[in-house]
């Protein structure tokens, strides 16, 4: 064992409370969204005094630039236990996961 992880399980406590300030969304989802943000603010700024063919050309490069950070969040398979806990803290709340994707 590296001496880092034997230092790191020796002092971590252990508990049954799970935080995720976006229970649906993968650390990936929240980068792509930072990105989107981003690129729609330098888009506002470029496109303001833009004729309608500017406009268009611009936002078409847009959507080519973002096409891989554009997606629709939902429920994803198990991948990690912090997901299972997050499915199971919303069972027991009564939240449906169709629900959540509305």
């Amino acid at each position: 064992m590296l001496p880092f992880h034997r230092y790191i399980t020796s002092n971590q406590i252990w508990t049954d409370y799970y935080y995720n300030a976006y229970p649906m969304a993968s650390s990936n989802d929240v980068k792509s969204a930072k990105r989107v943000k981003d690129s729609l603010l330098v888009f506002i700024g470029d496109s303001q005094n833009a004729s309608p063919e500017e406009f268009l050309q611009k936002y078409n490069r847009l959507l080519i630039d973002l096409q891989h950070d554009l997606s629709q969040m939902g429920p994803n398979p198990v991948v990690s236990l912090s997901a299972s806990a997050v499915e199971r803290n919303l069972s027991k709340e009564g939240v449906a996961r169709k629900a959540l994707s509305d």
